[in-house]
């Protein structure tokens, strides 16, 4: 038994409305990745940056023990891991 002419409109409806959905799940994408990107560029470079200078000062101070200078270093890291 063939299918009726309906079948072949719900199919090819279908097919649209695919071909619909995945523009928007590309749309939807690139708009994460332009918010992600502009994220990273104003805010978390920034942090990291800050992080590793701050770490940096951390391991400049000869009088402080091993122990002292990671947990200093990992006080530096604590915006930048929330952040994340």
């Amino acid at each position: 038994m063939k299918p009726g002419p309906a079948v072949g409109v719900k199919v090819k409806r279908l097919l649209v409305q695919n071909g619909e959905m995945e523009d928007i799940q590309a749309r939807v994408q690139n708009a994460v990745n332009s918010m992600i990107t502009q994220l990273d560029q104003e805010c978390l470079r920034k942090m990291q940056g800050d992080m590793y200078r701050c770490g940096a000062s951390c391991c400049d101070n000869v009088n402080s023990n091993m122990e002292d200078v990671h947990r200093c270093i990992d006080r530096c890291s604590e915006p930048v891991n929330r952040a994340q």
